[in-house]
């Protein structure tokens, strides 16, 4: 059971204890009853095991990024985890503040400090 396996070797495994009909990746998307049923349960399996714990050493990734001035929004490495289904997920927040001449690490804060804090 050691390595990396794929969503779709998860969702296998599950049909294969059922005694079910295995996906391939062409019928994947068009599954129906409960291969879909054990594609939903999987994924809900995993997720429960991101958000079990914060920062779990596997999922931590660490990245920098160039800012610049006036842009809002930026877009995630191709290679970022997002786990968005938890309210306890460690966010990361800009502050507003004078020209730097120096670079600076970004705080990050959980999600439910975020939403409680007075931005002025």
């Amino acid at each position: 059971m050691a390595g990396t396996k794929t969503y779709l070797t998860l969702v296998n495994n599950v049909l294969q204890e059922l005694n079910e009909v295995e996906l391939t990746s062409s019928t994947f998307s068009s599954s129906r009853g409960i291969q879909t049923a054990v594609k939903t349960f999987v994924n809900k399996a995993v997720n429960d095991l991101y958000t079990a714990e914060v920062e779990w050493p596997w999922l931590y990734t660490s990245t920098t990024q160039d800012v610049n001035s006036g842009q809002q929004e930026y877009t995630f490495p191709s290679a970022f985890r997002l786990v968005l289904s938890s309210a306890d997920v460690p966010t990361c927040i800009l502050n507003a503040c004078p020209v730097p001449t120096e670079s600076k690490a970004l705080t990050c804060i959980l999600y439910v400090l975020f939403t409680t804090v007075d931005i002025v």
